[in-house]
């Protein structure tokens, strides 16, 4: 049995994929196994509709705010989202952030937080398994495969000589496929610049891949059920942990064991003095 994550959409009294996207679950309209039932009393003392998804005993869809944890950070009147045309808006906005539209709340059972096998996509994209916040270890996708120059996801395609070439990636990774290439420009050009310190005689400063909010999201969202909310409700990212998902999307622990396992052959026949 799975630990499911639970959505409390206030005031609703079905959860058929409209009223999921007025609440801002748009992304679990696809996901299968859906239970639903209305309730007079959710965690606010509101009544409205609690959702989950997957195998779990029937009896897990309840409400009962003492035996659950139901975090409040992601919410509509979260204090991040910019609710006037102040200072504080326009920062925001400078920034790229969107004013949230969550309508729903989200828990778990004391016990029993979801984690990546609950929230697990059936048709998981290969990838490298990185440590985030809550200890587990998640799959993020391959979008650019080292030797490769792109996913292993892309289609063939006949030349003009009819020989089979590499396309395009698949939709559903297009989009990471060029997060991943910009990262991978962006580290190479952070290594250029160091060399030519070193060149130079200077200190050059070491290269680091901190990839945008959106990658990180999207990264996430092509292996698991989750959206900005899920990620910020579990609480799974650190400076140091997207840090490790932006290598896993360029494929930066195989580059990794390549230079070890070059270097020690250098060394074990000589060459490497």
């Amino acid at each position: 049995m799975m630990n499911p994550m639970l959505y409390f959409l206030p005031g609703v009294s079905a959860a058929d994929d409209a009223a999921l996207a007025r609440a801002g679950l748009e992304h679990l309209a696809a996901r299968p196994g859906k239970r639903a039932g209305a309730i007079g009393s959710g965690p606010g003392g509101v009544g409205g509709c609690l959702v989950a998804f997957g195998s779990f005993e029937p009896a897990r869809l309840a409400c009962v705010p003492a035996e659950q944890e139901w975090p409040e950070g992601y919410q509509a009147e979260a204090t991040h989202r910019p609710k006037t045309e102040g200072p504080e808006s326009l920062q925001a906005s400078a920034f790229g952030l969107q004013p949230l539209a969550f309508n729903f709340r989200l828990g778990w059972w004391k016990g029993a937080k979801p984690g990546p096998e609950d929230l697990e996509r059936p048709d998981l994209i290969d990838g490298h398994p990185v440590k985030l916040e809550d200890g587990n270890l998640w799959t993020i996708p391959l979008a650019r495969v080292f030797g490769l120059g792109g996913p292993r996801q892309r289609k063939l395609r006949l030349g003009p000589d009819g020989k089979w070439v590499i396309g395009e990636a698949i939709n559903r990774l297009a989009a990471l496929a060029s997060d991943a290439e910009s990262l991978y420009q962006e580290l190479a050009e952070q290594f250029r610049l160091a060399a030519a310190a070193i060149q130079a005689g200077g200190v050059p400063i070491l290269p680091a891949l901190l990839p945008k909010q959106a990658v990180v999201e999207r990264a996430l969202a092509l292996n698991y059920w989750v959206s900005p909310a899920e990620i910020d409700a579990l609480e799974l990212l650190s400076i140091g942990n997207i840090q490790e998902i932006g290598k896993a999307l360029i494929d930066w622990p195989t580059f990794e064991a390549e230079l070890k396992k070059n270097g020690a052959s250098l060394q074990n026949s000589g060459g490497g003095d």
